[in-house]
């Protein structure tokens, strides 16, 4: 989206720096001329209106990636606090052959719905519940378990250049 903005048929931004350098060379060659002046200062205008213009389609796409960003997170937490939910139930039944299929089966979908927002380690136990990383994080990286679901929040930097994740906030480091 970004790449369709700036190359914007209506008003690239290398149109309006072409056209702004045009418009300087031909001054060059005339100084003297009126019209070569106001060709290079309306010029000048459309490239200064083309670059404010950008700047506001930018932090708009900036503004939107970010809402996008903290639902995706919440969509996470929102999954990692339904198993929890189901590994308690799970723990109930200390055997996996004794467990409800239903229960089993809302168990995988949970953890096919989490495998679409972030890449997951799943370890199951005796029993059928799980402990869920995020894929390559090792202890520090688990997200739910049979007696806690750790839940993600996403920071930005204030100069607008990072963002970072971050697994229970208020928890042990």
């Amino acid at each position: 989206r970004i790449m369709d903005v700036i190359a914007a048929e209506d008003g690239s931004l290398t149109t309006a720096v072409d056209r702004f350098f045009t418009s300087l060379n031909r001054l060059e060659l005339d100084p003297s001329s009126i019209s070569s002046r106001n060709e290079l200062l309306a010029s000048g205008q459309f490239l200064t209106g083309r670059v404010r213009s950008l700047g506001t389609e930018l932090a708009d796409i900036e503004s939107e990636s970010a809402l996008l960003l903290r639902d995706q997170v919440d969509s996470v937490n929102r999954i990692a606090l339904s198993l929890l939910e189901v590994n308690r139930q799970l723990d109930r039944v200390s055997n996996l052959q004794k467990q409800s299929s239903q229960l089993l089966d809302q168990r995988d979908k949970l953890l096919r719905d989490l495998s679409q927002y972030a890449s997951i380690t799943v370890t199951e136990n005796s029993n059928g519940s799980v402990q869920v990383r995020l894929a390559g994080t090792a202890a520090r990286g688990l997200l739910v378990d049979s007696v806690t679901a750790r839940l993600m929040d996403v920071s930005f930097a204030e100069d607008g250049n990072r963002q970072g994740f971050i697994l229970d906030k208020y928890g042990a480091p």
